[in-house]
């Protein structure tokens, strides 16, 4: 990862090797990782968004071999956080956790799921703000495409199909 004055530095070289003609002519081209410049947790309204930990069976937790990953900012190289890093015998888990909730999950009616998709939504839309915050943070993408993102309409779209659904495949985007 390059740090911000490396950066700056690789920027100004880029201007100064620039002809006259592509100077008139040619747009500076900067790369999109500088969008967050931050170097500290952005301000959240709800600080439990920001998890080290990893979401199965319901609940938060570690890996069972204590192993974890650093996840860094794009656009600074700092460090923002540890994630637990999960070997085949914590994915196996999650998977066999994941198993046995199916039986319970196929009981639902297409309503019932719904409302869980909805309810899921309905998270996300309270938290935008914050998600994007967190987003931008991690991936060094500007903050305006994450918040507006196509997905939160998607996201509402699919969790009202599952009320039509009568039996056969509801189509999410029109095949041509």
């Amino acid at each position: 990862m390059r740090s911000f004055a490396t950066a700056t530095r690789s920027l100004a070289r880029q201007r100064a090797c620039r002809s006259s003609f592509q100077a008139r002519q040619l747009p500076l081209i900067v790369s999109r990782g500088y969008a967050n410049m931050g170097h500290s947790v952005p301000p959240l309204s709800d600080k439990s968004l920001l998890k080290e930990q990893t979401y199965v069976n319901g609940e938060w937790i570690s890996a069972k071999s204590g192993k974890t990953f650093e996840v860094h900012d794009p656009a600074t190289g700092s460090l923002i956080g540890t994630m637990p890093e999960m070997d085949s015998a914590d994915t196996e888990a999650a998977i066999a956790a994941a198993a046995a909730a199916l039986p319970s999950f196929r009981k639902l009616t297409g309503r019932e799921r719904s409302r869980m998709l909805r309810k899921w939504w309905q998270l996300m839309m309270d938290n935008a703000d914050d998600l994007a915050k967190l987003i931008t943070w991690e991936n060094g993408k500007s903050h305006s495409p994450t918040r507006k993102g196509r997905s939160t309409t998607q996201r509402a779209f699919s969790s009202g199909s599952r009320k039509k659904r009568r039996g056969r495949m509801v189509r999410l985007f029109r095949q041509r």
